[in-house]
This record gives C-alpha cells, structure tokens and sequence, in this order.
C-alpha cells in the first residue's frame, strides 16, 4: 500500500468518525472539525508535490538524451501490468508511482546497463581482486573505500531478481 492511499483511508475514516454537529454540540467543534478537513487537503497537495519532486529527481540528473529512456522505463514499470519481484516470482498487477516503485524503475535501468548477475560477480571481485597495499593505502582509508563499495551492492540486479529464479537460491545483492 502506498503512502497515499494510507493516508486517504485514514482520512476517511477520520471524517468518518467524527461525531455529528448538532445544536447540542460545543461551538468550537464546526470549527475545528473544518480547521481539520483543512489541514487534510493541505497535507494531500503537500504528498503529491513531493512524490512529483522525488520521481523528477532522478531524471534531473540524466544527460538529455537518456530522459527519453528513463520515460520509457516508468511508464513500463509503473502503468503495464505484470512484474517480476525481487525473488524472480512472476506478479499481476501494477506499481503505482509511489515512493517505493522508484527502486523498481531503477533496477530496470541497471538491468539495460549492467548484466543479469552483476551483484555475484562483484561478490567475487571483491573476495578475489581486491589486496591491500601496505606501502601505498592507509588500512582506515582501505577499509572506508571497502565500505562504500559494498553500499552500492545492493543497488546491482542479481541472478535472484530473474524470472523463474529457484526459490533455495540465495540473492546476491545483500550486504
């Protein structure tokens, strides 16, 4: 479920709930019932400003000519129906442009720039390639650079994410 629809059905209930106004009631309710219905339509305009400013980001940072593709991989992931998870388990339905189908669209665009088992094979990079210069690195500096490497390991597609992927397999892109 998405922020959105949350707060939606939270909203309504709220309104929902509120007792009737009648000429029993105190004064200072109306008014506060509507200072409430208020600050509700202020809070949606607010979470559909930052979901628009969020999903413009990324594309912010795009070189012109890639926008186009990026487009293209949003609509795709967010309005077609039909996606595999992240467990390679193949699922009806759509994404809805919320806050977390970003992490959707951005593993699609790594899969157009990067290979299918990129997480396993950097695994292997960094337990096979990587030694320590004694001469050349302070360890602190060696291990912080260590360190942010692996951060960005769980951004690669893994073997895990492809369809029809073994459920005993284990993911390759987690820390």
């Amino acid at each position: 479920m998405n922020a959105t629809s949350s707060c939606c059905k939270t909203t309504k209930e709220k309104t929902t709930t509120l007792d009737p106004i009648d000429a029993s009631t105190d004064k200072s309710i109306p008014t506060e019932k509507a200072s409430l219905e208020n600050g509700i339509k202020i809070a949606h305009h607010e979470i559909n400003d930052a979901r628009k400013e969020y999903w413009s980001l990324f594309e912010r940072f795009l070189h012109q000519p890639l926008i186009q593709h990026w487009t293209n991989i949003v609509k795709h992931e967010c309005a077609t129906d039909g996606y595999v998870t992240t467990d390679g388990v193949p699922m009806n339905g759509k994404h809805s442009k919320d806050f977390a189908s970003i992490n959707w669209c951005i593993r699609s665009w790594l899969h157009k720039v990067t290979k299918t088992n990129a997480a396993e094979r950097y695994r292997i990079y960094m337990q096979s390639q990587i030694i320590w210069s004694i001469k050349h690195i302070d360890v602190g500096l060696f291990i912080e650079h260590g360190v942010e490497m692996n951060s960005y390991l769980v951004c690669l597609p893994s073997l895990k994410g492809e369809k029809g992927s073994p459920h005993s397999m284990p993911r390759g892109n987690v820390l």
